[in-house]
């Protein structure tokens, strides 16, 4: 019996696991994990494209791909983070956010490899953000953030090719937007959160794909 679930298993992930080249997105393959070098994003801001990876997930006895991450940052928060250069990758993105009024400063998009169900989508990343120690006001943004996700997401989940946009601009230093395919933004303003959620996408420790801090360090030593 054990036996027979294996050999479904194995069949299942080569029906499932995607492969990078299938994700192209404006004739950007493989090497770029299926992102353009830059983006436009709400109110007609052009990013630049420094990191990319993917987030996995295991199941038993292998890893398959969930979706694809690109991170975006403007040319003048840019050369803000290459200033920040002594200290760690997250808090060299965090301090290099504030200072300007740019529109949108900074963008992370989550392009789905395959199907996920809503609850899952937004659970994995609510616990990401969770803190031991947290304020009311924290707990409560944390709470609108799930929520306005859920709305966004909507109640099928997330299919294939789906994505999911985070985007950071200066505004007291801790206004970030969601916006799922290219929908209206929901605002939220707290700092820590949106701290937390630059971490999970850049911090060596925190992060859910050590591909795409591979890749930022390695991009931004270029630039």
């Amino acid at each position: 019996m054990n036996f027979l679930f294996l050999v479904i298993l194995v069949i299942l992930s080569c029906c499932f696991v995607s492969s990078n080249d299938e994700v192209c997105i404006n004739g950007a393959c493989p090497v770029q994990n299926g992102f353009a070098p830059t983006r436009v994003f709400h109110s007609n801001s052009v990013l630049k494209l420094v990191g990319t990876g993917i987030r996995r997930k295991n199941l038993v006895f292998i890893d398959v791909d969930v979706y694809a991450i690109g991170f975006y940052i403007s040319d003048k928060k840019i050369n803000d983070l290459k200033k920040n250069s002594k200290v760690s990758l997250s808090q060299g993105i965090n301090k290099a956010l504030g200072g300007y009024a740019d529109e949108v400063q900074a963008g992370i998009v989550l392009k789905f490899l395959r199907n996920v169900e809503t609850k899952k989508i937004v659970d994995a990343i609510g616990d990401s953000l969770s803190m031991k120690q947290s304020n009311k006001e924290y707990l409560n943004e944390l709470e609108n953030f799930k929520l306005y996700l859920t709305n966004l997401v909507g109640k099928s989940g997330a299919k294939l090719g789906d994505e999911i946009e985070f985007v950071f601009k200066q505004k007291n230093n801790d206004e970030f937007g969601i916006s799922v395919n290219k929908s209206k933004i929901q605002w939220l303003k707290n700092s820590q959160l949106r701290i937390n959620l630059i971490e999970i996408y850049s911090d060596n420790e925190k992060c859910v794909s050590l591909d795409l801090v591979k890749s930022l360090v390695s991009t931004i030593k270029t630039l």
